[in-house]
């Protein structure tokens, strides 16, 4: 493995820093980021928060559903 995709690591740098600047959701502490167990996963991403919620259909299977909340 080579190590070629970390010389474009400067052009996204700016990006990162903007966004690392931006305030967090504004969210419950029982609702932040992070697991909750049994079923859901959050991620603030600053930008859009995204989350995760596994529903069990049988014993053996489960379906997986995604929600995006976008800032503007």
């Amino acid at each position: 493995m080579h190590s070629w995709r970390l010389l474009w690591s400067w052009l996204f740098a700016p990006a990162r820093k903007r966004v690392s600047r931006k305030p967090r959701w504004d969210t419950p502490e029982e609702w932040g980021p992070g697991h909750h167990l049994p079923n859901i996963f959050r991620n603030d991403h600053r930008t859009n928060m995204y989350t995760r919620n596994s529903v069990p259909i049988t014993e053996n299977l489960s379906r997986q559903i995604y929600f995006k909340a976008v800032r503007p």
